[in-house]
């Protein structure tokens, strides 16, 4: 499908959907699934949604992108619309591919969502004060940030430069089906703004996110290690957060932290002052004296890390009593911290009424009938504070015979 010429597609209002596909052909011209070309080319909506999806050609010429999108056109959703684009690579082309001076956008209260394995985006994406989301349209696929390169294979590379041309309060990079996401470099996001980071694992690979807040939210259950790697930066007084560790064994562990900063793990509290990215015996308060730990049992860990001079890094080891080798407490088993309400068990024993004989509460009020069906006091004459009185327990739920080795309460 190509629109072009300065023509204009108008969609509806709110609750319509104005749907455009595209599907490349097998010829040997270039084949691109939905191309909007030349100036003035506009499609738009009153109100209403965009959802724009291209599926690249497979002829022989190279560039057959999915979704093609050349310079001075325009294509927006108005009021709450929102705007899909699905776009999939043909032979040699990119999933997305927009020119500079092309205008990606909502006008109005809608978001913009990005769906494609690949992409070269040069063109203005734009979503004030809304959100942009952007990912791959594979599940398993992987996303490089900071890559300036398309042929990395199974991944989605977005650089510095193409992660320039989104305006957004929210970013939302990838989601619970990408794979791994890496950093190839370091970026820069604008303050003010929020940006989301989503992958099974996630690699910073000694490189940083800034600007605004930046959340690297962990969708798998093997996340990471215990371990910034050497090199990194960290502004002062930063907290590195693991969550929970999971004991698989009974044991008594030792633990070493390793750089400037602290390691508390329910009663392990490391303090140092500083070491080298492979130096274990600096300080004495650098290992912990040995840990019992029951398995099965969440263990909350976290490494307060401040930042002084020289090269940063942080990690934690543990150690067993059959093997001496200090091993970075790996990703298999920790447990992302979840901010969960207070829970409270209550257990109460009753006494009174026991016999000791088989530990059993005696059941002869009940099983003679003696338990009144309603409740006395009112029939005596009582007022009650609060209200109430009156009150019948079904014949069927005395009837009903229960071991009372252990009377409980429980809340």
């Amino acid at each position: 499908v190509r629109i072009q010429g300065g023509s204009s597609i108008t969609g509806g209002t709110v609750g319509s959907t104005l749907v455009i596909e595209g599907y490349g052909a097998a010829s040997s011209g270039t084949n691109y699934g939905l191309n909007i070309k030349d100036s003035g080319t506009a499609i738009s909506s009153l109100g209403g949604n965009v959802a724009l999806k291209g599926v690249g050609g497979t002829g022989s010429s190279s560039g057959n992108h999915g979704v093609f999108l050349e310079a001075s056109t325009t294509t927006s959703a108005g009021g709450a619309g929102s705007l899909s684009i699905v776009a999939v690579p043909g032979t040699g082309g990119v999933g997305l591919s927009t020119v500079g001076g092309s205008v990606v956008s909502t006008t109005g209260t809608g978001n913009i969502s990005i769906a494609t394995d690949s992409a070269s985006l040069a063109g203005s994406v734009s979503s004030p004060g809304r959100t942009v989301s952007v990912a791959p349209l594979t599940a398993g696929k992987n996303i490089d940030i900071g890559s300036t390169s398309d042929a990395i294979a199974n991944t989605l590379a977005l650089s510095q430069t193409e992660l320039n041309t989104i305006t957004a309060s929210t970013l939302n990079i990838g989601d619970a089906n990408t794979a791994t996401t890496n950093a190839s470099a370091n970026i820069t996001r604008p303050g003010g703004t929020t940006t989301n980071v989503t992958a099974a694992a996630i690699n910073l690979n000694g490189n940083t996110i800034t600007g605004g807040t930046v959340n690297l939210i962990l969708t798998g259950r093997s996340l990471i290690s215990v371990e910034q790697p050497a090199g990194t930066s960290n502004t002062s007084g930063m907290t590195k957060s693991f969550g929970s560790v999971v004991v698989g064994s009974t044991a008594d562990l030792v633990f070493t932290v390793k750089n400037p900063g602290s390691g508390n793990l329910t009663g392990l509290d490391i303090t140092i002052d500083g070491t080298n990215a492979a130096e274990f015996t600096k300080y004495p308060e650098q290992t912990s004296a040995s840990i019992p730990l029951v398995a099965g049992r969440y263990y909350y860990v976290e490494v307060l890390h401040k930042e002084g001079t020289g090269g940063d890094n942080v990690s934690l080891y543990w150690q067993t009593p059959t093997n001496s080798t200090r091993v970075i407490i790996p990703g298999s088993v920790l447990a992302r911290w979840q901010d969960c309400s207070p829970s409270v068990v209550l257990r109460t024993n009753l006494q009174g009424a026991f016999v000791t004989t088989n530990n059993l509460m005696r059941d002869n009020l009940r099983s003679s009938s003696l338990i009144p069906a309603t409740e006395p006091f009112t029939g005596l004459g009582f007022t009650h504070a609060g209200g109430g009185g009156g009150e019948t327990v079904s014949p069927a739920t005395l009837a009903v015979t229960v071991p009372t080795n252990v009377p409980t309460a429980e809340a």
